[in-house]
């Protein structure tokens, strides 16, 4: 399944200037400039779930985990990752690949944490930790308006 390196796959990321690409084999199935957890939401809702995917994102942290689980992700490759992602891919055992690791994901202004991270720092249950990021968003989004 595994036929190219994680570098081969980070490059690609590089290149397509996305923040999020899925692949499926070798293919890219699907490519997002969003930021944050939008992308992998956005995949959630088109797709199927299936052992074979393959996601390259720029930042990965915990509420990222609960989705790729949630999509059935066979492995995760991110320049950048939490420690707490990192904690909860070894718990259901999928494969992450980081070139840094950090305790937490910063916000996006510097000033604290990602709030997506904060909800689900202490959840370890996927169903728990999808409703809490869903939670999340819409409290966001409210703010945000």
């Amino acid at each position: 399944m595994f036929n190219y390196t994680d570098d081969y796959y980070l490059k690609k990321l590089e290149d397509s200037g996305a923040s999020c690409l899925i692949f499926l084999d070798e293919d890219i199935i699907f490519k997002s400039d969003e930021r944050g957890v939008k992308p992998l939401i956005d995949f959630l809702k088109d797709s199927e779930p299936s052992k074979e995917y393959i996601i390259v994102d720029k930042v990965i942290g915990k509420g990222a985990v609960f989705l790729a689980l949630n999509i059935g992700a066979v492995k995760v490759i991110t320049p950048l990752a939490s420690k707490l992602a990192l904690d909860l891919a070894g718990y259901y055992c999928l494969e992450i690949s980081a070139v840094k690791v950090v305790d937490k994901i910063r916000s996006r202004d510097g000033k604290g944490y990602c709030p997506i991270e904060e909800a689900v720092e202490g959840i370890n249950d996927i169903n728990r930790g999808i409703a809490k990021i869903r939670e999340t968003i819409e409290h966001l989004m409210k703010d945000n308006h």
